[in-house]
């Protein structure tokens, strides 16, 4: 039994639902002045749930870790990385990244240029410049101003991508003690949270639940007894439950964010895991979400908030603005995965990191 590429895609499948639920619900601001009716739940409830799934950004920030290790080991089955072979994953992953969003990236662009929107400021060179660093996802890394806020989220990635292969070189060296070596790193060495540090956790976590298999191991644990494995979820859920009230507590916001931030997401993941693992017919709706959902990701806040606020909240009701959402953004990502498709450009993609992965050969042999 493995976590398999399915199981990744049905964790993103929940993700990118608590990421819709959590933008279109989760503060009045974001209502944009419509009364949203959440039944058979009150408002309050509705948006203090949706508040909570902005766990949404772990999860895919632990899958996005996991995904690549698992990427790396199944190469390399003791993760023992030469230099050469650490360039090669970070360009390599890096083009993979860039490939999957230029083409949204260029969609929302076109469309939004018609609409006679633009962030990116005044000035030709200004406007350039910042055009540039946000289409190579590294507007963050420079405070810079991005089409959408939403798309902090590829600076994040970039950093996960060029920080991984040396997260593993520590692992190889520590084992496990790397979790612990990275909470009091975090608690004793950052300051101010940010977008770009809030989810760091997440990295030892991936690599270790990836090459331990942890998601396997705890699972058989669960339901190694049928007496006790209820008794044993019970545990799972106290300790999510007491995670999920420490968040935003004075003490818990003050203290262990950055703990909190990152192991809240995988042990909902390990939750989704244990409920749903060989459940077929639902999982498919799911996965299949999974496979679109960067696209999604990409393209929702403009539907929502940018080209159609109006006629999103519209419906009034969280439901149908939730099913509107994602009609609308499926339909957008089978068009873009189709036209990828008609210009063959995953095979592009391809190529053009045998090509890279070839240079940087010849080049580290020449060094």
């Amino acid at each position: 039994m493995n976590f398999s590429k399915n199981d990744t895609l049905l964790m993103k499948g929940f993700a990118i639902i608590f990421l819709y639920c959590y933008h279109c619900f989760s503060s009045y601001s974001r209502l944009s002045g419509v009364d949203v009716v959440f039944f058979p739940l009150s408002q309050k409830t509705g948006m203090f749930i949706s508040d909570s799934m902005n766990i949404c950004v772990g999860m895919f920030a632990f899958l996005s870790v996991f995904g690549m290790t698992l990427t790396i080991k199944n190469k390399n089955l003791n993760l023992d990385l030469t230099i050469k072979e650490k360039i090669q994953f970070v360009a390599g992953r890096y083009i993979g990244l860039l490939g999957g969003f230029w083409i949204p990236f260029f969609f929302c662009q076109i469309v939004s240029a018609f609409m006679s929107y633009d962030e990116y400021g005044q000035g030709i060179v200004n406007h350039v410049c910042n055009f540039i660093l946000d289409m190579f996802g590294l507007s963050s890394f420079f405070d810079t101003p991005m089409l959408t806020t939403t798309w902090w989220y590829l600076s994040l990635t970039v950093l996960f991508i060029v920080v991984l292969p040396f997260a593993i070189a520590l692992y190889k060296k520590y084992s496990i003690l790397i979790i612990p070596l990275t909470i009091i790193c975090l608690l004793l060495g950052v300051e101010e949270v940010d977008n770009m540090n809030r989810w760091l956790l997440v990295i030892p976590l991936g690599i270790c639940f990836a090459d331990l298999k942890w998601f396997q191991k705890i699972y058989q644990w669960i339901r190694l007894n049928k007496v006790t494995c209820w008794i044993k979820r019970v545990i799972i859920y106290f300790i999510f439950i007491v995670l999920i009230y420490l968040r935003p507590h004075p003490w818990g916001w003050a203290h262990i964010r950055l703990i909190v931030n990152s192991l809240i997401p995988v042990i909902m993941i390990l939750i989704l895991y244990d409920c749903f693992y060989k459940k077929r017919k639902i999982n498919s709706i799911f996965e299949f979400l999974g496979r679109h959902s960067a696209n999604m990701f990409y393209i929702h806040t403009f539907i929502r908030e940018i080209w159609f606020n109006k006629l999103t909240y519209s419906f009034r009701y969280a439901g149908l603005i939730l099913i509107f959402l994602l009609i609308v953004t499926i339909c957008l990502s089978i068009l873009i995965e189709y036209f990828k498709k008609l210009i063959r450009w995953n095979d592009k993609l391809r190529r053009m990191k045998e090509i890279c992965s070839q240079k940087i050969g010849q080049l580290t042999e020449r060094g």
